[in-house]
């Protein structure tokens, strides 16, 4: 979680992203625009945009 508030994260974004990874999840959806500037990637998940993953997710179908 350190590393997530280092890059500017808010504490309780950076929380439910920690928590997300704990849980072992493959992406987190957001619309938060300030987290979507700041992280894509973060080592064991992918951060982005619920519109973009439908598209993603579609394109794979």
């Amino acid at each position: 979680m350190n590393e997530l508030t280092a890059i500017g994260l808010k504490s309780l974004d950076a929380l439910h992203i920690a928590c997300a990874v704990s849980l072992q999840c493959q992406h987190f959806l957001t619309v938060d625009k300030g987290i979507l500037k700041r992280i894509t990637e973060y080592s064991e998940i992918k951060i982005m945009n619920p519109v973009n993953f439908i598209i993603e997710w579609e394109a794979a179908q």
